[in-house]
């Protein structure tokens, strides 16, 4: 930039602020006095938190009981009893029990399901070693296969847990979560279930079976 440039950019500039404050100076008390108030107000909100983000208060979680249902778009799910036995017969580890869980699950959508996937997703469950279990398999012990529409399966859920782990006669805590149905952009039809947020909860008792069969 040239000498002659800069210096005409400064007298612009100078100008400007010039007629600015002769602007200002000509608005009358009452503007200045109007313009007090609103700041004094501002503050005041401000102080007081009213520019914060809303704080929403999370709607307490539904309270089920053992055999009622928990039914969303994704899943249907009823917890129906929950146990803990060493059975022989299920051939646990050195010190290993085993924590039993019967429900019945329905796939009320239009697609099968994966029903690890549709558990992991919509159930908690506490206390367990990990959300997965080590078993999942239809009441008559087969494998639990994919979730057909509208199709009532009955099914069993096994943790293999560490003696002593869970307390025979406590209670197992689980929590619901519902999901919204999301439609993969790179795969049009293809679609998955995401951001579960908890909406019920119920305790189901452990029955203890342990030191009942030999």
């Amino acid at each position: 930039m040239s000498v002659a440039t800069w210096r005409t950019a400064r007298r612009m500039l100078a100008l400007w602020f010039r007629r600015s404050r002769v602007r200002l100076a000509t608005m009358g008390r009452g503007f200045w006095i109007a313009v007090g108030v609103i700041a004094a107000a501002a503050g005041a909100v401000a102080v007081l938190g009213g520019f914060a983000p809303a704080h929403r208060e999370e709607a307490p979680l539904a309270q089920l009981e053992p055999g009622e249902a928990h039914v969303n778009k994704q899943l249907s799910a009823t917890v129906l009893s929950a146990e803990l036995t060493d059975d022989p017969d299920l051939f646990l580890g050195d010190d290993e029990q085993a924590l039993i869980v019967r429900l019945e699950l329905v796939n009320p959508w239009t697609q099968p399901l994966s029903p690890e996937d549709a558990i992991s997703e919509v159930m908690t469950f506490d206390p367990v070693p990990e959300q997965r279990p080590d078993r999942a398999t239809r009441a008559d012990g087969g494998p639990l296969g994919w979730l057909q529409p509208g199709v009532v399966t009955p099914a069993t859920l096994r943790w293999d847990v560490p003696a002593g782990s869970v307390e025979p006669g406590s209670t197992l805590h689980v929590t619901f979560s519902d999901g919204r149905l999301r439609q993969l952009e790179v795969l049009g039809d293809e679609w998955t279930w995401d951001d579960h947020t908890p909406v019920a909860e119920l305790d189901v008792p452990v029955d203890d079976r342990t030191g009942m069969t030999e």
